[in-house]
């Protein structure tokens, strides 16, 4: 798949509509909280002869062991995101990482709900908000990335954030039980870009103890 390559054209109409009025869609908004509490620690694990870094995510019924300590580092959390995280490469661009409950934030991420979460982006960003492209998987129907053995969808999108600049955001939401977990690749469009290989890398490699025995 070329990330960037081409545009949904339904969802890029379906925003239009949206912004004019000629749909009845209730915009759906990112909550105002960070979500659920989020930890995470770094161990050191032998293995055939070497060390290895494990970066462990705990969260309440399970843990989600990661290989982000080989390429990310930890940073201060935000409003957004209770983990954020940043390449090792020093780009401007931060991994942030989100949990959310049972009516928290999307209760599906099915079409009608997904279409409400789109309004709702528009909303937010308005006229430069533009959608780049838009994939969805389940572990068994598809060549997507399945994260965590869940079903996934995701969007990439970009709005100005000055005359000449765009940022860019690459959002994963995967539904493990009744929970809602998101990771997002955000910051200037070309940083964004040069790291999205390494953000789907990563998030392949979580590992769900969950729940916990």
């Amino acid at each position: 798949m070329r990330l960037f390559a081409y545009t949904f054209v339904w969802t890029f109409m379906l925003a239009r509509f949206v912004a004019a009025g000629e749909l009845q869609v209730k915009p759906l908004h990112w909550p105002t909280s960070s979500g659920t509490p989020l930890s995470y620690s770094v161990a050191t694990v032998p293995f055939d002869g070497a060390e290895f870094q494990i970066g462990t995510i705990a969260l309440e019924g399970g843990v989600w062991e990661t290989t982000l300590p080989a390429a990310w580092i930890r940073r201060p959390g935000s409003a957004r995101f209770p983990l954020v995280f940043a390449p090792r490469s020093n780009l401007p661009v931060s991994l942030g990482i989100a949990c959310f409950g049972p009516e928290q934030f999307l209760s599906t991420i099915d079409d009608a709900e997904w279409a409400r979460y789109l309004a709702g982006l528009q909303a937010e960003h308005g006229g430069s908000f533009e959608i780049l492209e838009q994939a969805s998987a389940t572990i068994a129907g598809s060549k997507w990335v399945p994260v965590l053995g869940a079903k996934t969808r995701m969007v990439i999108f970009r709005h100005l954030v000055a005359p000449d600049r765009y940022e860019t955001e690459i959002q994963l939401f995967a539904f493990l039980g009744d929970r809602l977990a998101v990771f997002v690749l955000y910051g200037p469009e070309k940083s964004v870009q040069a790291n999205a290989g390494l953000f789907f890398g990563s998030l392949r490699e979580f590992n769900a103890k969950w729940p916990k025995s």
